[in-house]
Order: structure tokens, then C-alpha cells, then sequence
């Protein structure tokens, strides 16, 4: 390996929803508020993954304000800061990449912008939104943070598959014909 190659930082994709945002705590308690069921504490408690894909369904048909504002008002993890200020002291350069929400792929990412504007400066241009986060994997010296899919084996040219089932992201479509789609990228 020549030194240049050890020299240059990978870059990496950065995701919103689990990594920076609380998506998975504010989805909890927004299924719990409509359905009236105080025993719903975080995601996993809303029941398998039929039961959590009907609760998507449900949260994407509330129509495209909703959406918005839910997205725009999602509170930050809380080592956010901590992580974002590591990334920018040790200048590793990164691309947010973040999922939209099936159904209403637009309003959730005009929220998705309006929430990085504020939490995360300067990233909302060039932010990606896709269902197809795995094609990314396999750029060139690139690297993926996502929450939630720690259990994630990255091997080029397949698919990211969570380790377990249950840990698949809720935002994320499963596509039959297995091809990426970008939903829509920076302007």
C-alpha cells in the first residue's frame, strides 16, 4: 500500500434516523398516543414486524404535514453531539444518508432537511435519501454508520441484511426485484 492510499481518510455515509435523530423513541410514543396503549416504551414493544410495517403504513398516511413536522421535530440522540463534534475534529468527511418514509417520501425528507438545517448545519444539501442505502457499501473507500443494523456484515456487492429480522429498519423497503432506487438526492 502507498502512502497516499494510508494517508486518505475513507469517507463516510452517515445515517439520520438511530445515528443522529430519535426517530425510533418518537415513532414509540406516536404509536402508543394513537392507539392508546401505555405499554408501548420503544419500537420493539409496537409487536412484530407486521404489526410494526401497519404502524409505518399508519404513521405515513397522517398526511404530508404531519410528516413534515414529524421528521423536523425528531430530537437528537443524545452522544449526537459528541459524535458529530469527533467527525469534525478529526476532519473525516461525510455525506448524511437516510431512508425516507414509505408513502410520503417527500414530506419526510423536506422534515429530514429541515431537522439536519438545524442539528447538523451545512449537511442538508448534499444529503442522500434512498430506500437503497446498501448501494453505497460498496463505493470506494467509503464506510456506513447506521443505527439500529449494528449486527450489519458488509461484503461487496450484497445487500445489507441485519443479523436479526427485528432489526430491520422500519424506514427501509425491502424490494422483490432487489434493485436499488434512489428516491431522491440533493438538488
Amino acid at each position: 500500500m502507498r502512502l497516499t492510499e494510508l494517508e486518505q481518510k475513507p469517507h463516510l455515509f452517515l445515517d439520520m434516523d438511530g445515528v443522529q435523530a430519535d426517530f425510533f423513541t418518537q415513532w414509540a410514543r406516536w404509536h402508543a398516543k394513537k392507539f392508546n396503549d401505555p405499554n408501548i416504551r420503544q419500537y420493539k414493544d409496537i409487536g412484530d414486524k407486521s404489526t410494526r410495517e401497519t404502524s409505518i403504513v399508519e404513521l405515513s398516511s397522517q398526511g404530508p404535514e404531519f410528516v413534515k413536522k414529524f421528521f423536523a421535530t425528531l430530537p437528537t440522540l443524545p452522544n449526537f453531539g459528541t459524535l458529530l463534534n469527533w467527525l469534525n475534529a478529526n476532519k473525516i468527511p461525510f455525506t448524511v444518508l437516510s431512508a425516507p418514509l414509505r408513502g410520503n417520501e417527500e414530506a419526510s425528507i423536506a422534515g429530514k432537511r429541515i431537522w439536519l438545517d438545524k442539528h447538523n448545519p451545512g449537511t442538508s444539501k448534499n444529503a442522500i435519501f434512498t430506500s437503497a442505502k446498501e448501494k453505497y457499501a460498496t463505493s470506494l473507500g467509503a464506510r456506513l454508520l447506521f443505527g439500529r443494523t449494528v449486527g450489519d456484515r458488509i461484503e461487496e456487492g450484497q445487500r445489507l441484511h441485519p443479523a436479526r429480522p427485528e432489526d430491520r429498519h422500519p424506514l427501509r423497503e425491502e424490494r422483490s426485484d432487489r434493485e436499488p432506487r434512489d428516491v431522491r438526492r440533493g438538488h
